[in-house]
This record gives C-alpha cells, sequence and structure tokens, in this order.
C-alpha cells in the first residue's frame, strides 16, 4: 500500500540527482590531478674526480631576488685544488643558454667572484670550470640565460677534499 503522504517522485528525484553530483566529482578530481601535473623543474649534473652529483633546481623567485636560496636543494661536491668541475645540463638549458660562476658569501650575504675559478656562458650541454688553490669552499651557480618556471639556477657548495 502506498501512503498518500509521502510524494511519489522522490526515488526519481533522487535518480536524477546522482549524475550531477558524480559529474561534478569527476571534474574536481580531474581539476585535482591536472594541477598536480606541473612538469618537474630538470636537474643539473656536477662531476669531480669520479663523483657525480645531481642537483636540483632553486625556486623561481631566487632569480627575482624574492626569497633565499632552498638549502635543501644545495647540493655539496667535494674537489680537489687544481682539478675542473665538469657541468653537465640538460638540452633544454642549453638551448636556453646557461651562465656558470663561482663565488664566496659572507656572512652579510655579500658575493665575491673567486679568482681563477672563472666564470662560463655557454650553451654547449657541458661547460668546465677550473678549482683553483685554497682552501675552504666556494659557491658554483648556473643560471639559465632566459629564466622561465622551468628554468631557474642551481647552486653547488664546492669543498676541498682532504
Amino acid at each position: 500500500m502506498i501512503n498518500s503522504q509521502q510524494p511519489l517522485d522522490t526515488p526519481r528525484r533522487t535518480r536524477r540527482r546522482l549524475p550531477t553530483v558524480a559529474a561534478v566529482t569527476g571534474l574536481l578530481a580531474i581539476s585535482a590531478l591536472l594541477s598536480a601535473c606541473d612538469k618537474p623543474q630538470p636537474t643539473v649534473t656536477v662531476y669531480s674526480g669520479s663523483t657525480a652529483k645531481a642537483v636540483s633546481a632553486q625556486p623561481p623567485c631566487l632569480l627575482l631576488g624574492t626569497c633565499s636560496p632552498n638549502q635543501g636543494r644545495v647540493t655539496g661536491l667535494s674537489v680537489e685544488p687544481g682539478s675542473t668541475v665538469l657541468i653537465d645540463v640538460p638540452k633544454q638549458l642549453a638551448d636556453a643558454g646557461w651562465i656558470a660562476s663561482a663565488f664566496t658569501q659572507d656572512s652579510t650575504g655579500k658575493n665575491t667572484p673567486v679568482a681563477g675559478a672563472g666564470t662560463t656562458t655557454t650553451t654547449k650541454l657541458t661547460a668546465r670550470l677550473q678549482v683553483p688553490q685554497g682552501s675552504g669552499g666556494y659557491f658554483v651557480q648556473i643560471s639559465s640565460l632566459k629564466p622561465s618556471d622551468q628554468l631557474t639556477t642551481w647552486i653547488v657548495r664546492v669543498t676541498y677534499g682532504d
């Protein structure tokens, strides 16, 4: 027996809403997946002797000077004085052109070029920097000549081996 107080179309209204809810949920899931699919930034590889290290890119805001380097992305490399550091970059960065420069940084954040290490600007896939005689350490910064969200800057902390 049907209760005359209960509307007869309740199940039909519920059935009409289910496809709409499913469609909205599907669109939200697709949006979340697409926003999570940002291309990762490429890595740069540095070599010293038989040691190779992958260097992660710094955030794009570093090039604008609006943020500090991400210390978790600064890669350490031990070198011997008088040797060379080989820098290998992805094709995407080589095509844009890039610069590698060596510098020290004092406690105030002032950068000073490292004498004898040199600076290189190139569109090649690899470059070499001379390791000067000395002690302590210095930084090598590799930066895109055409910065973007994918091509920013990479930082290596170079220390002298034992």
